[in-house]
């Protein structure tokens, strides 16, 4: 079973990774197809929503689509895990 967004407890500093497509699709022996080989980006949490804490705010420096900022939604990321926790957390 997935975890929820509050579970995973997302920090400000933590290392994110999130699967933005897929490189490869396999069938099996009935038809159905399956995603194989997952493409991640991954980026530094700069913020995350106070209203709804499934939204984040990451900066990625070398992604897909260039470096900057983006707005990760945890709730609709197929696969989602934090790589590194930011130790000097600061409320």
């Amino acid at each position: 079973m997935a975890e929820t967004c509050e579970e995973y407890d997302v920090r400000v500093g933590d290392l994110i990774r999130w699967v933005i497509s897929y490189a490869v699709f396999a069938a099996d022996d009935r038809g159905y197809v399956y995603p194989v080989t997952p493409i991640y980006e991954r980026g530094i949490v700069v913020e995350v929503s106070y209203i709804d804490p499934c939204l984040v705010c990451a900066y990625v420096t070398h992604g897909e689509f260039g470096s900057g900022h983006r707005l990760v939604d945890i709730s609709d990321c197929q696969e989602f895990d934090i790589l590194s926790r930011n130790e000097e957390f600061v409320e």
